[in-house]
């Protein structure tokens, strides 16, 4: 029995010593890829965790408000060439469904509790917002902070024209982060807002092809 413990070894010494030696007259080009992942998300700037929802609690109803949000994208082709026709930041109100969403409306949409405890749904409200990227920022003049917009005067656009990203052995990846900040005032240089709640959607879209 020991005698065939010893000849499996020997056996695999030679062979891994034969292996070993053939090595040495190889030569080869190692290549590693990381793919990346594809995200898109919102998150707190101040704990740069990812969020779904942003409450910015309770305006000053007689000063102007500043409040910031950020964004973050990251695109990666998969296995093959990628062009981005369009990356847009979208604000819809509160209010809107699949069916109306690009019609004009508000940033934020207004409800308000009457005196019988129901819930009632009036007009809304927009904001002036800035991007730290520097891409299309939004800016309304004071009458139009209460006025029903056109959804191209709530976009803002991160990519405009095609962008190609290209699968060339390693792959190339379009990425930014940026923050998103609101600047809330009283619409027709009134001394304060309407009171209520104004929610609305920020919506990050991505088209490629």
């Amino acid at each position: 029995m020991k005698r065939i413990i010893l000849s499996l070894f020997l056996i695999a010494l030679f062979v891994f010593s034969s292996f070993a030696a053939e090595l040495d007259k190889i030569s080869f080009n190692l290549k590693l890829k990381k793919q990346g992942e594809t995200a898109l998300y919102f998150y707190d700037t101040d704990s740069s965790v990812p969020v779904s929802e942003f409450d910015f609690g309770i305006i000053k109803a007689r000063e102007e408000n500043t409040e910031t949000i950020g964004v973050y994208y990251a695109v990666y082709p998969y296995d093959t060439d990628l062009t981005i026709d369009s990356l847009n930041i979208y604000f819809v109100e509160h209010t809107a469904t699949a069916a109306n969403w690009t019609e004009p409306g508000y940033m934020f949409s207004r409800d308000y509790e009457d005196n019988n405890g129901n819930r009632v749904y009036s007009g809304g409200l927009n904001a002036n917002v800035t991007f730290s990227g520097g891409q299309n920022n939004l800016s309304f003049l004071a009458d139009d902070l209460d006025a029903e917009v056109s959804l191209e005067e709530r976009t803002i656009k991160l990519v405009t024209g095609e962008k190609p990203i290209l699968h060339a052995g390693t792959s190339e990846s379009f990425t930014g982060k940026g923050d998103l900040t609101f600047t809330i005032k009283p619409p027709n240089n009134d001394a304060q807002i309407l009171g209520g709640r104004y929610s609305g959607y920020v919506v990050l879209e991505l088209k490629t092809s």
